[in-house]
């Protein structure tokens, strides 16, 4: 099992999505693709599996931690995508808990999505704090 934190704004744009109504009615995160991102796609898509733990931030805030239960899913270009979302590549969820828009105790980086090792102490720790007080 693995850590992560993902973004999951749509890059340059200024309308605002409410996460947390995203993922209580779709139970899915992803991305869209970009000529600037197929590195983090394909982190998405290899790297990330089943039973992974992902914080799901607004930029510095955290918005809930979730659990991955599906596998990574194409909707390819030409699909229809749901209203609520806009993302061509997910995967299913569930949110394990739901953080209220704290503040996040350590600085983000403008990555979309960051595998987070031990070493990365203080965005471990976060993590693995809530992970071990709301897993089942």
């Amino acid at each position: 099992m693995s850590y992560w934190q993902m973004q999951l704004n749509k890059e340059n744009d200024d309308e605002f999505y409410d996460i947390k109504q995203l993922l209580i009615e779709t139970r899915v995160i992803g991305m869209d693709y970009n000529e600037t991102n197929a590195k983090e796609v394909n982190e998405f898509e290899i790297l990330m599996h089943k039973g992974d733990i992902v914080l799901i931030r607004n930029y510095n805030k955290a918005i809930a931690l979730v659990q991955i239960t599906g596998l990574f899913n194409d909707l390819g270009r030409n699909k229809n995508k749901p209203n609520l979302d806009w993302f061509r590549f997910r995967r299913q969820v569930k949110v394990l808990v739901f953080l209220n828009n704290k503040v996040l105790p350590f600085s983000v980086n403008k990555k979309v999505i960051e595998c987070i090792q031990e070493d990365n102490n203080s965005s471990f720790e976060y993590i693995h704090k809530f992970y071990l007080k709301n897993k089942e």
